[in-house]
């Protein structure tokens, strides 16, 4: 079975980038994992939205952020909402 950062990795992630970003992803749970595992499975997408904030706005909002990216950043928003929205306000990449 490959690892978050073999995937991340076989999907254009830096090495470095690819190591700390799948330790990130390994703590995800619930639904951020369900569908962490569907992309690593298959690549597909899962349409996710927190209050106004959803995954398809957040990458195109910030071009480069990748799906992984974006489930963390769902995450976050639904876990401190206050912190991650002024996060994002000021432009996170």
């Amino acid at each position: 079975m490959k690892t978050i950062k073999d995937t991340l990795i076989e999907r254009g992630y830096p090495e470095r980038q690819a190591q700390i970003t799948s330790a990130n992803l390994s703590k995800l749970t619930g639904r951020f994992k369900n569908a962490l595992d569907i992309w690593m499975e298959n690549g597909k997408e899962t349409p996710m939205t927190i209050r106004d904030f959803s995954i398809s706005d957040l990458m195109s909002r910030f071009k480069g952020m990748t799906y992984p990216a974006a489930l963390l950043t769902l995450e976050w928003l639904e876990r401190d909402y206050s912190n991650a929205k002024l996060a994002i306000e000021k432009g996170i990449r």
